[in-house]
């Protein structure tokens, strides 16, 4: 405390002094009074604050030990269910097996027969398609023998013709040389005359 905090007619009374040690001794007093305030906080702080986390501790073991003691129970509540539900599973796999095995068996007895017949009616067709192939391959072969035959005969007039008109050909290459030979003898004799003095 400060000593413009003591009123002044206190202060005229006691004196400066006084009220000096008046304050001090409050000082004191309310530093003392507030370590002892303090200390009995704090442990009755810590006192309750042991009980508590007591109490925790033990309300958190009787929270695990039932925890436990549910999951055990659940456990062999799910162990219980899983082996019944196994038990039905096999049985229903079983029986599903089973009848796969006669559907599969009847599925391949029908596709056999099927492939069977098939088969029976695809080597008719391809006796029909055979027969009918030869015949248009011989009658295609005797077509092709008379156009054959055709074309031989249009081949050797064709050779007759070329034949012919080489002889001709020659003939006027003959001709033609023989003209370009007088032709020349002519301008090469006139030639001559004209320079010979």
């Amino acid at each position: 405390m400060e000593m413009e905090q003591v009123p002044a007619a206190l202060q005229e009374r006691l004196g400066f002094e006084a009220s000096a040690g008046l304050l001090q001794l409050l000082d004191t007093a309310q530093r003392e009074w507030r370590a002892d305030v303090m200390a009995a906080s704090s442990d009755r702080f810590e006192r309750r604050l042991v009980e508590e986390i007591a109490g925790v501790r033990l309300h958190i073991a009787q929270v695990e030990a039932s925890i436990r003691q549910d999951m055990t129970a659940m456990g062999a509540s799910i162990r219980q269910e899983m082996a019944e539900m196994g038990a039905s599973l096999r049985q229903e796999m079983s029986e599903m097996g089973a009848s796969l095995r006669q559907d599969i068996s009847e599925m391949g007895a029908s596709i056999r027969r099927e492939m069977m017949d098939m088969g029976a009616a695809i080597r008719r067709d391809m006796a029909a398609t055979a027969d009918s192939l030869r015949q248009e391959m011989t009658a295609a072969a005797a077509g092709n023998r008379v156009e054959i035959t055709s074309l031989r005969q249009e081949i050797g007039s064709i050779r007759q013709e070329i034949a012919s008109g080489r002889v001709e050909i020659l003939k006027w290459c003959f001709l033609f040389w023989i003209g370009q030979v007088a032709a020349m003898t002519a301008i090469m004799g006139m030639m001559l005359r004209l320079f010979r003095p």
